[in-house]
């Protein structure tokens, strides 16, 4: 670095550097105040001659650090790929540290191989990714339950990550600095936490939540839907597949509780309703026990109700379904879903018969009947169950019963507890 010019000569100790001051043309002033200042410089040594010049001598260790320029030189694309379009991470990690602070929230809309939710976690920012491929979801989310990360300090360890972390600090020794006997200036190197190596960190807690692809419905469709005219898949359950499970309903029946089942002499489709799809005849039927003669059994008339191919049967299918079948006088009214609505499932453990008029029951679908051509073809499919309450109340404040078991003392149930 090349001084400015003294406009007033002083004696210094050194000859040659009296010399270089002396036969100077006086244009400006050195940044220490003079003479005090450039005195100090001479004495610590910083002050060295060429020609008629004056210099100041830095070391490197003045200011081992130096300021990030607007020159990208981070390997753009990542060497080792686990995806074919993946990005460096050190080009991911310059813009979070440039533009984001502890506990801030980053989003990337396309996920690809996960290395900005990947660098996010690492240094300690929220984060939010997404993809259309499920391959690269897939990718993602197995680097990130396996990555390991250095645990940083923390700055204020009762507040969390969001308080920053413990940064390493180093000495900017600067001319003005020593001139003016100063201490040097403390440099904050925000890329560089400290790690406390006595714990490793591994990715918190994520979620995969898939948004389904929406539609806005005119108010036309909305009004024909209340009015019971409306062809809404969620709602109506109608599906292409309903022959087959008609079909597999009728060779199958369905299991319930200790082996029993409820077979079907007959299951056809319902015609002239909108939330009812198959009617038909039905009797109990054990597998301890041998069925040599159907006649001595009880027939019920049982009406079907098929929930939606892909959404959870609903709570407004259950109560138009009973109302539509009141007219009929059922035994069994039955509802078969792959999911059911919380609010739908409750509403039929709590319609009794003696209540709704006819018995009510939750059946659960097996997943196998989205994919039929793969099912072993066999008659002891379990393709669909009964689903219930457990055989479990409390009968009082003194015993816990099973069914119409007494199975232990509340108290002793309490103290084996701990409630």
């Amino acid at each position: 670095m090349t001084s400015l010019i003294l406009s007033h000569p002083r004696t210094f100790q050194d000859q040659q550097q009296k010399q270089a001051i002396c036969s100077g043309i006086v244009i400006s002033h050195w940044k220490p105040k003079y003479p005090h200042g450039l005195q100090r410089l001479a004495e610590a040594g910083r002050i060295t001659v060429t020609g008629n010049t004056l210099r100041y001598k830095r070391y490197f260790d003045d200011n081992p650090v130096y300021t990030i320029n607007n020159m990208w030189g981070e390997q753009l694309s990542e060497q080792n790929k686990l995806f074919v379009v993946q990005t460096g991470e050190e080009i991911i990690q310059r813009c979070i540290l440039m533009t984001t602070d502890p506990g801030d929230l980053v989003f990337d809309p396309t996920c690809g191989s996960g290395t900005t939710a990947y660098v996010a976690e690492q240094w300690g920012r929220r984060w939010i990714t997404c993809d259309t491929s499920r391959v690269a979801l897939t990718l993602a989310k197995q680097r990130l339950m396996t990555a390991n990360f250095d645990y940083y300090q923390l700055a204020h360890p009762h507040e969390g990550v969001g308080s920053g972390f413990v940064y390493k600090t180093v000495p900017h020794i600067t001319l003005k600095s020593i001139a003016n006997n100063e201490p040097p200036k403390e440099e904050t190197l925000y890329d560089q936490p400290k790690v406390d190596n006595r714990k490793t960190r591994i990715t918190g807690p994520f979620t995969g939540e898939a948004v389904p692809s929406l539609r806005a419905r005119s108010l036309e469709e909305i009004e024909k839907e209340n009015q019971g005219t409306g062809d809404s898949v969620a709602r109506s359950g109608e599906t292409l597949r309903q022959a087959g499970w008609r079909d597999e309903l009728l060779k199958s029946g369905v299991r319930a509780k200790d082996g029993d089942k409820l077979e079907f002499t007959r299951v056809e489709p319902m015609s002239g309703t909108r939330w009812i799809q198959a009617s038909g005849q039905c009797l109990v039927a054990s597998d301890r026990e041998k069925k040599t003669n159907h006649s001595s059994q009880t027939t019920k008339n049982c009406l079907i109700v098929f929930g939606p191919e892909h959404a959870p049967l609903e709570q407004r299918m259950v109560e138009n379904a009973w109302q539509e079948a009141r007219p009929f006088k059922p035994d069994i009214l039955l509802f078969c879903a792959f999911q059911f609505d919380d609010e739908a499932a409750k509403d039929i453990d709590e319609l009794r018969p003696e209540i709704a008029g006819m018995q009510l029951l939750k059946v659960q679908m097996n997943a196998d009947l989205f994919t039929d051509d793969l099912k072993k073809k066999r008659s002891g499919n379990d393709s669909f169950w009964l689903i219930g309450q457990p055989d479990v109340s409390v009968d009082s404040f003194q015993f816990l019963v099973f069914g119409e078991k007494t199975g232990a003392s509340y108290d002793i149930f309490k103290e084996l507890s701990g409630l």
